[in-house]
């Protein structure tokens, strides 16, 4: 239940989340697409006044031109029409053709020129002065050269070259200014376009920012009623959490005590773990008998034993015949094998009398620590599968067929429940470095070698 709550919980947290995220991102996008805008109407604002700028100075340079042009027409004799004016209120020259040039205004100005020019001065008495008389007559030699010159073809070929230089300088003249008008006429389509988007471009920025407003708008309402509509439901959560909280303290003080009281235990267990690793090695001893031999038949090597089937008695069960010694130990007197079984009794063959002089008599008692009246007897075999110096050299698995022969139990592994563990290491200490033999010791198992139990089961 807890755990669905908190899930609620993080939906509507998530919930929460991506909306103010999709508004943060609205918001970051509106303000990127302001700042594009008016950076784009900035750089307008710039293109046009450069463009202003340079409409100025190409008005300047159409009025250097003009005043130049008018300065070089002077000496040529041409007059100067009237001249165009450009919507913006500028002059536009046009020079006259050439073959509307003032070709006889021009001869007629040079010819006063050159009259003026040839005027002779008033002559003084040459007596008077002989080096001057001289000089006047060297002047009038060489104006009167100049005057032939002037008059003749030659003085026609200059005033061909200075028409052909003339006209040369009006075609440039008229070219550049072309040029001009035509540089005018694209500055002016510039600057009524920069002047047409200058006036369409806050008209639409303030359109798109008011529908962006509005969506903004639609945006915030959204949220405030999400925010409305999951306040109570938050509310309800808190509490929830807050109880959950206080169920989670009361848990870990619970858990507090519980660790300290495993702590505890673990202590008192270790404690004892120490105790049994002080502990010696327990030798199985055999003080046990498991019944009494009834009549027994030396010669015919018959007799009778006061346990049966009740008992777990079965055939090929195999005794040792005993009799109490010093110290309560068993004295061996010979071997008795289980032949036939009741419920009540068995009879045996005996198959082995240790002394002769020591026969078997009725009441003695019978021995085999592998047997148990109530229960299978549970062992383990502890090193070596196949030790060759045993006698009998039995390997462990003919050893252990042979103990479930006679109803007891092999435990393949060391456990609590196994009554002892049979010993088969060739070499003691190699035994005392095993890990099960340390822990056989520790749980205080009782340990015998595999030659001491081998004599319950020999034929």
């Amino acid at each position: 239940m807890n755990g669905s709550r908190s899930r609620r919980v993080a939906a509507q947290r998530g919930i929460s989340s991506i909306v103010v995220v999709a508004l943060a991102l609205v918001t970051i996008v509106l303000a990127f697409v302001a700042v594009l805008l008016f950076a784009d109407v900035v750089a307008k604002e710039r293109t046009a006044k450069a463009l202003e700028k340079r409409l100025e100075n190409l008005h300047a340079d159409q009025a250097r031109i003009t005043k130049a042009r008018k300065g070089s027409l002077a000496p040529t004799g041409f007059t100067q029409a009237a001249p165009a004016t450009t919507p913006e209120g500028g002059e536009v020259s046009e020079a006259p053709p050439a073959e509307h040039l003032p070709v006889d205004a021009a001869k007629s100005y040079l010819k006063d020129r050159r009259e003026k020019l040839l005027e002779k001065p008033t002559q003084q008495d040459p007596g008077r002065d002989p080096a001057l008389a001289s000089n006047l007559q060297d002047f009038d030699k060489k104006y009167a050269d100049l005057a032939r010159n002037a008059t003749g073809e030659r003085a026609f070929n200059t005033l061909e070259e200075l028409v052909g230089i003339a006209a040369t300088r009006v075609i440039v003249a008229m070219n550049l200014a072309d040029q001009r008008r035509v540089e005018e006429e694209l500055a002016e389509e510039r600057k009524n376009a920069a002047a047409e988007n200058k006036n369409n471009l806050p008209t639409s920025a303030v359109e798109y920012n008011a529908e962006l407003e509005g969506k903004i708008a639609e945006v915030t309402k959204a949220k405030n009623d999400i925010d409305t509509h999951s306040k109570d439901r938050v509310a309800g959560l808190e509490k929830e959490i807050a109880e959950t909280r206080k169920k989670i303290e009361t848990l870990k003080i619970d858990y507090n005590k519980e660790t300290i009281s495993f702590s505890n235990r673990v202590n008192k267990l270790r404690a004892e773990l120490e105790e049994l690793k002080v502990k010696e090695v327990i030798r199985l001893e055999i003080s046990e008998a498991h019944g009494k031999l009834l009549s027994p038949d030396i010669p015919n090597r018959v007799a009778f034993i006061d346990r049966g089937s009740r008992e777990r008695i079965v055939p090929g069960l195999k005794f040792l015949v005993a009799r109490k010694g010093a110290q309560g130990r068993f004295e061996y007197k010979g071997k008795v094998l289980v032949k036939k079984v009741w419920m009540t009794y068995a009879e045996v063959a005996i198959t082995e009398i240790v002394d002769p002089k020591v026969p078997l008599v009725d009441g003695d008692l019978i021995v085999n620590p592998l047997f148990h009246p109530r229960r299978p007897v549970v062992v383990h075999f502890l090193g070596e599968k196949d030790a060759g110096r045993l006698r009998p050299s039995w390997t462990t698995a003919e050893a252990g067929r042979r103990i479930a022969e006679i109803g007891s139990e092999v435990r393949e592994r060391l456990t609590l429940d196994v009554d002892f563990v049979i010993f088969t290491w060739s070499k003691a200490a190699a035994a005392k470095e095993d890990e099960e033999y340390k822990r056989a010791v520790l749980l205080g198992i009782p340990i015998e070698e595999a030659s001491e139990v081998y004599r319950f089961l020999e034929d």
